[in-house]
């Protein structure tokens, strides 16, 4: 039982980390402080987190992998989009 509910609350709260990251920078519009490194890092981590789950047929850990990835993926785009951005 208790493996059960740390095996669906890890990576619930792996998908939460980022979120804050994200709702600063498209509040802000600028990415001071972010190294695109590490949300590319996160991203690799989250496929393959996503493969695991695939292959030990783990939904939730599928879903909360995607969903971080996808959290990662609108920072990189927000990135791109606000490259050059200072609030200065």
């Amino acid at each position: 039982m208790i493996a059960n509910v740390v095996a669906v609350m890890a990576p619930m709260l792996n998908m939460v980390q980022s979120v804050p990251q994200l709702l600063h920078t498209w509040r802000e519009q600028t990415l001071d402080g972010l190294s695109i490194h590490s949300i590319g890092l996160m991203m690799l981590v989250a496929i393959l987190w996503l493969m695991h789950g695939y292959y030990i047929n783990d939904y939730s850990l599928m879903i909360s992998s995607l969903v971080i990835f996808m959290v990662n993926l609108c920072i990189v785009g927000m990135y791109i989009m606000y490259r050059g951005k200072s609030k200065n």
